[in-house]
């Protein structure tokens, strides 16, 4: 089975390089190239348990709920307690759809203020979030933003991440986040999912601000 790339497609910042790099199999994930392998999945396998995997994972679209009441549509999407997100904090909420079945399990991002984002997870969470808040009557605007998050993952995540970002990000806690400066852009640096504090982390940036 070929896939042919089309316009269809969205290419990201760093499409170029994973071409470079030798992708050599991909996969269709929200509109968007994801590379699957490389040299073979031995060598492939071999590199994420000695080295520091860097994913590319733009394909997991960001979702952003502006509004006096944002955090209204979740109220409705999501069964989580919803009141107690707390600013800077990341929560595993599952979104559901009118009926109680899982749509998708995002991971939402707190901003001071109106705002939260989330991933969008190969369905449509931001057309379904959008229907919520016209359908309810809830003040929020729903659009996807212009970002692209990169995960970095073990066994030597943390130094890496030390060397670019600084000591403060060995002090973070699970689900934290803040924004830091790389390359003169503002980035987020979550903590987002993990057994151990080492796990993962992940970066996310965009054209303007990353997110």
């Amino acid at each position: 089975m070929q896939l042919t790339k089309t316009r269809r497609f969205r290419g990201t910042p760093f499409s170029a390089a994973l071409k470079r790099a030798g992708g050599a199999a991909y996969t269709a994930y929200n509109r968007t190239l994801a590379a699957l392998r490389f040299e073979s999945l031995k060598c492939d396998d071999r590199h994420s348990k000695k080295r520091v995997p860097v994913w590319k994972t733009t394909c997991r679209r960001r979702i952003e709920m502006n509004g006096s009441d944002a955090t209204g549509i979740l109220r409705v999407a999501t069964p989580g307690k919803v009141d107690r997100m707390l600013d800077g904090r990341c929560f595993c909420l599952p979104v559901a759809d009118r009926i109680g079945g899982m749509l998708n399990g995002p991971v939402p991002m707190k901003f001071s203020g109106c705002s939260l984002r989330l991933s969008k997870i190969e369905c449509a969470v931001d057309r379904w979030t959008e229907g919520i808040a016209v359908g309810a009557g809830i003040y929020s605007v729903v659009r996807e933003l212009d970002v692209f998050p990169i995960a970095i993952q073990v066994p030597h995540s943390e130094p890496l991440m030390e060397s670019v970002f600084g000591g403060r990000v060995a002090g973070m806690r699970f689900f934290q986040f803040e924004v830091s400066k790389f390359v003169a852009r503002a980035c987020l640096c979550p903590f987002p999912i993990g057994q151990d504090r080492a796990d993962r982390k992940s970066i996310s940036m965009g054209r303007r601000i990353c997110a």
